[in-house]
């Protein structure tokens, strides 16, 4: 009987962490604060706070207008806000491309759709190089990525005949998935001025500055295990009932879609502050040493004229 209470108490136990209501890592300076429902992301430290959030996700047809509205099965969620995630352990002594990071995973079935929806995060302690397909940019000590991937979507399809409007068959061809972002100072996301993260223009993800920090939005995505261009102009930025979100457009998938967001805290004010102090130093320098290089010049011209006149009293 004992040992029967006591292995109920370990389960509880094993239960209680992996189903936590919100998880916090840290690590960097940066504190990350994830929300188990909803699965809001709040990003804090070097005078920054910022949230990541899935708002919503819809599947539309070929010019993007939402299908599957009727039905038993659902096409779309218009709100996270009271989805359950559970979530891993953290890993605290994990690696990332051979940079070490704290990681920790959080999953939800979303209700209505029979989807899965899996956000993997990884809190980087130390500088380098991340590659995603072709595409190359850097990382921070306190850099944040994290990859969302939605998986076991069922599609509207004609032939299969399970999405209806007006007596017309729909067909789905996208997902959009649309990932709200806020900045506590009120910030709205603008192209990066710096690109501190880009280890190559060419190849780099599109670059947001929001609050002093960079929003890395990769052009690829992996769809059912492939590395495939997003189509469009996606990702891209939208600012709606004064409130700023970042869409994604994944087109129609067998199995698995993953996107992958990253984020470093600081650095587009950081890059900012150098160029600035770099500006104000060269030219101070330039203001004191002028003055005296001009005096130098005129001490030794001053000189070679007296030369010049001893010169002249001995002749």
């Amino acid at each position: 009987m004992h040992f029967s209470s006591l292995l109920l108490s370990c389960i509880a136990s094993l239960l209680v962490t992996c189903f936590a209501a919100d998880k916090t890592i840290s690590g960097g300076g940066i504190t990350t604060k994830v929300l188990g429902q909803s699965g809001k992301i709040t990003i804090t430290g070097q005078g920054v706070e910022l949230t990541f959030q899935v708002d919503s996700i819809a599947e539309v047809d070929q010019n993007g207008t939402e299908v599957g509205k009727t039905g038993a099965q659902k096409h779309a969620l218009n709100t996270l806000a009271t989805q359950q995630f559970t979530f891993s352990a953290v890993n605290n002594v994990s690696y990332f491309q051979g940079l070490k990071v704290i990681n920790v995973n959080l999953t939800a079935t979303l209700s209505g759709v029979n989807a899965k929806l899996d956000i993997m995060l990884y809190l980087f302690l130390e500088d380098g190089n991340v590659n995603f397909g072709t595409e190359t940019f850097k990382v921070f000590n306190g850099s944040l990525k994290f990859n969302i991937q939605l998986k076991d979507w069922t599609f509207c399809s004609v032939s299969d005949n399970n999405c209806q409007k007006g007596g017309e068959k729909e067909e789905g061809a996208f997902v959009d998935l649309t990932l709200e972002v806020k900045d506590k100072g009120g910030k709205t996301p603008q192209a990066c001025s710096n690109k501190k993260s880009c280890a190559d223009d060419e190849n780099c993800p599109k670059c947001y500055s929001l609050g002093g920090s960079e929003v890395l939005l990769n052009n690829l995505m992996i769809v059912d295990g492939n590395y495939t261009d997003m189509p469009g102009d996606y990702p891209m930025f939208e600012a709606k009932n004064n409130t700023n979100y970042f869409l994604f457009r994944i087109p129609k998938f067998t199995s698995m879609i993953l996107i992958d967001p990253t984020v470093s805290v600081g650095v587009e004010e950081e890059a900012s502050t150098t160029a600035s102090t770099t500006a104000s130093i060269t030219a101070s320098t330039t203001a004191q040493t002028t003055p005296k290089s001009r005096a130098s010049t005129l001490a030794f011209n001053f000189f070679a004229l007296l030369l010049s006149v001893a010169a002249m009293l001995k002749l």
